[in-house]
């Protein structure tokens, strides 16, 4: 992943967050469909990855089945919501 490409997929995260604040969440899929290329799936594991920068930051969290998870994005299990981490 070139460091464009993940600064794109770092602003998607972040566009979707602050759009639904910490209230609603977003699937990690509505970025990778935003992405524009051709296969939108192959691109889950970046966005899962870009995703574990932004909770390492506090920036995002993952809730998943009415808990946050303490695990980075790409090792959990599952469907995964993310969303804005209150401040």
């Amino acid at each position: 992943m070139t460091r464009a490409f993940a600064e794109q997929i770092r602003k998607l995260h972040l566009k979707f967050a602050i759009e639904r604040g910490h209230e609603k969440t977003y699937c990690p899929s509505e970025v990778a469909g935003q992405l524009g290329t051709p296969n939108w799936k192959d691109q889950m594991q970046n966005v899962r990855k870009i995703a574990d920068a932004l909770v390492n930051e506090d920036i995002i969290e993952v809730p998943q089945n009415g808990t946050v998870l303490t695990e980075n994005p790409s090792r959990a299990n599952g469907p995964i919501r993310l969303r804005l981490k209150k401040v």
